[in-house]
């Protein structure tokens, strides 16, 4: 297997962008960076605000599957980004639209998923494993429970 870390950066001229477009330009750079690595559909592991990206990138690509470490998703629908009054970006959370005809594993703290308002509509998708850790800066626990997930959807 090839694995790759693909590092996502602001281009000039991205703070005038609204989030939607910028998570949209994130996802056509990542599969620019997934073309030149492998020929497979991959699967995805993102944390936090990156998982926007990810959600951009399925909609137009095909995946194996996705691990989602701490989604955006989860949380309300206007959110506070680190740095978005800097950016001047807009934080309404972009709509995704796409079937999930591959595996979800979704790592939250227990707190967040405890609290079912935080859940967003995309949520009510099939996800082949929830779960919830104590703290999400548990590096090892996280890599437990993605290398398990991933035995279990035998990639």
């Amino acid at each position: 297997f090839t694995t790759i870390e693909v590092e996502l950066e602001l281009e000039k001229g991205s703070k005038e962008k609204k989030l939607d477009d910028l998570v949209r330009d994130y996802a056509k750079e990542l599969r620019s960076e997934i073309a030149l690595a492998s020929i497979f559909p991959p699967v995805l592991i993102s944390r936090g605000v990156s998982t926007l990206a990810v959600h951009a990138y399925v909609e137009s690509y095909p995946v194996s599957g996705i691990g989602l470490i701490g989604p955006v998703s989860l949380v309300p629908r206007i959110l506070t980004l680190p740095g978005a009054s800097q950016l001047g970006t807009r934080t309404t959370i972009p709509e995704f639209n796409y079937e999930a005809n591959f595996p979800i594993c979704l790592i939250e703290s227990d707190e967040v998923l405890g609290n079912q308002e935080h859940v967003s509509p995309w949520m009510r998708t099939e996800i082949s494993r929830v779960q919830g850790v104590s703290e999400l800066s548990d590096e090892r626990r996280i890599y437990g429970i993605l290398r398990s997930w991933l035995d279990e959807i035998g990639v």
